[in-house]
């Protein structure tokens, strides 16, 4: 079954499992905010905003600029660490 909210939840029980003031690491397809049906999303400022709710960033390599719409769409993925606030 597909659910379009499965990143989000994934992330809030992460959230749950993790102790205040503890890490994690995340990894995801990043460029214009778009959602490709069934295959992939792309990760934008927007659909950051959602994923990172009650995280806190501490450091990310993103740079908008390396994503390229011509190639692999899916293929840049930064990495974020995130701290639980």
């Amino acid at each position: 079954m597909l659910n379009p909210w499965g990143d989000l939840i994934a992330m809030a029980r992460s959230w749950c499992l993790v102790k205040p003031g503890g890490h994690g690491i995340v990894g995801v397809p990043t460029g214009p905010d778009r959602i490709g049906f069934n295959s992939h999303k792309l990760y934008g400022p927007l659909a950051y905003a959602q994923l990172f709710s009650n995280w806190e960033q501490v450091y990310t390599d993103t740079d908008f600029s390396l994503y390229d719409p011509t190639g692999c769409v899916y293929c840049y993925q930064p990495v974020h660490s995130i701290k639980r606030a």
